[in-house]
């Protein structure tokens, strides 16, 4: 396994997965959806609901299960 950037290492990741849509980084693995961040330009075209996300900042998403 291939060591983590120190930022992304420093969220303590379970997995990072690399989409056409973006980034997911998820924290804790769940059949709702989990826990976990999403980086992407804005929030269309996430692949959960609109209400599983909030913003964090530039371009930077929270999700949780929903």
């Amino acid at each position: 396994m291939r060591e983590w950037p120190p930022k992304m290492a420093s969220l303590k990741p379970d997995a990072v997965t690399v989409y056409r849509w973006g980034v997911d980084i998820m924290v804790k693995p769940g059949i709702d959806g989990g826990y976990g961040y999403a980086v992407r330009k804005n929030q269309e075209n996430l692949p959960l609901p609109a209400k599983c996300y909030s913003e964090l900042g530039q371009g930077v998403f929270w999700h949780n299960p929903c």
